[in-house]
This record gives C-alpha cells, sequence and structure tokens, in this order.
C-alpha cells in the first residue's frame, strides 16, 4: 500500500534507478529526477519515511573500487559536505510529523557523518535520533552518547563495505497538535450539525455507519497515544480541551 517515490537528481542513475524498479516487478512507485528543492515545493510534510543516500567522498568503497581512491580529495569532502546539508534541510521539510528519517552514506568521514547529524540536530530541534540496535557486526557511532545512537559499518568487522547510519524522527510540535485537535473537532462538530438539520435531534452519538467515521476513529486513537507517550504531555497540557 501507499506510494513509493524514488529520487536522483543525476538522469544516467535514474534510468538504473528505473529498470531496478522494474526488475522488482514494483508498481506503487513514482520516479524522478528532481532537486530536493523543487520537490519540497511539491511534498511539505508528505512523506511518512524518508531513505537518504547522500553524495559522500566515498571512503568507505576503497577496497570495492580503486577509482575512488585516485578521486579522493579534500575538495571533494566540502562539495558534498555542502550537498548533504542541503538534502537533509529538503528531505527535513519533507517529512511528516512523527515520520522517520535514515541517512547514510559509504565514508568514513566524521565531517559527513556525525559531525552532519550533530549539524542538522542543531538547526532542527523537532528532530531526535532513534538508536540502531548494534547487531550483524554494527559499531556505535563516534562522538557522545547521543551520536554513538548512530551506527558505523566496518569492512572488517562484517561482510561488506564502510557505511554510516544515523536515524531521525520528526517530533509533533504543538502547532501541529493543536491543528490535529482542531481538525477533529470541526469534523464532529460539522457531523451533529448535519444530523440536527437532516433529522430535528439537537444531539446524536457517534455513529460507525456515518462517511467521516474512519477519520475521526483514526485520530482519536492518535490523540490518545499522544496522551500516552511522555513526549506528548507538556504540550498537550497546554492545549484548550473542553
Amino acid at each position: 500500500t501507499g506510494v513509493l517515490v524514488c529520487n536522483d537528481i543525476s538522469a544516467g542513475r535514474t534510468k538504473a534507478l528505473l529498470k531496478n524498479i522494474e526488475l522488482f516487478g514494483i508498481t506503487n512507485t513514482i520516479v524522478m529526477s528532481e532537486t530536493p528543492q523543487k520537490l519540497s515545493k511539491y511534498f511539505k510534510n508528505y512523506f511518512d519515511k524518508i531513505l537518504i543516500d547522500a553524495p559522500c567522498s566515498g571512503e568507505g568503497m576503497f577496497r570495492k573500487d580503486s577509482d575512488m581512491v585516485k578521486n579522493w580529495n579534500n575538495d571533494l569532502i566540502s562539495h558534498c559536505i555542502q550537498q548533504q546539508k542541503e538534502i537533509l534541510q529538503y528531505s527535513a521539510d519533507m517529512l511528516k510529523p512523527g515520520g522517520m528519517l535514515l541517512y547514510s552514506t559509504c565514508t568514513f568521514s566524521i565531517e559527513e557523518n556525525e559531525n552532519m547529524i550533530n549539524h542538522f540536530l542543531k538547526c532542527h530541534n523537532d528532530f531526535h535520533i532513534v538508536p540502531i540496535q548494534k547487531k550483524w557486526g554494527f559499531q556505535n557511532g563516534i562522538g557522545d552518547e547521543t551520536l554513538q545512537c548512530c551506527a558505523r559499518l566496518f569492512p572488517h568487522k562484517l561482510k561488506g563495505e564502510g557505511h554510516f547510519l544515523a536515524l531521525l524522527q520528526k517530533q509533533y510540535t504543538q502547532y501541529d497538535t493543536q491543528h490535529l485537535y482542531k481538525c477533529v473537532r470541526q469534523d464532529q462538530s460539522q457531523y451533529h450539525t448535519d444530523r440536527h438539520t437532516e433529522q430535528g435531534e439537537s444531539h446524536y452519538p457517534f455513529h460507525l455507519c456515518h462517511p467521516c467515521h474512519c477519520f475521526l476513529y483514526h485520530m482519536c486513537i492518535l490523540l490518545q497515544k499522544c496522551v500516552n507517550h511522555a513526549a506528548f504531555r507538556p504540550i498537550l497540557q497546554n492545549l484548550p480541551l473542553p
């Protein structure tokens, strides 16, 4: 269910991406070749999950591809850092509140890995790191306790090349929660108004046969989860609930 949106700014890689999608027989997919900036204009707060395979200096691929060694230099790292910051920024705009974002690279460079995540978190206080389980040879990230929740993959620790992973979650802000509650109340109010107009009664209980019941049902469940979640309690305590 749902839709998978795949994007690569390189037209050549997009063709290879499209071929792989077809080989896997995936039908609910959109393949694009656009800049993150342009995508963010059309997909603001849209995606439940975003996977970033970030352009990087490729240090983790040195063993596999000798050409990566020849092409490596400090200017390449600086160029990749600017691209990574831009991609993360626009990806944050496209992620729904409560959504998950996985940032990945194939480099050992701390500037492109832990430092990049640290910089992102300082600029986005509505995000936090979700710890990645250290299985299958995964190692802690480098840095403080928060950054150690990221994962490093070293070629001498597992079967594969060098990679870095950071899992981030976008938190609900006070505005998001208030807006959600307002939508539920408005929809429920409209339902009672419609019933009053049609049948001349002042009040009716919530009926599952009404077209909006699915929306209200799931929103109420979500609000209940928010109430039970410690992270949401300070926000919900300030809401003007009846």
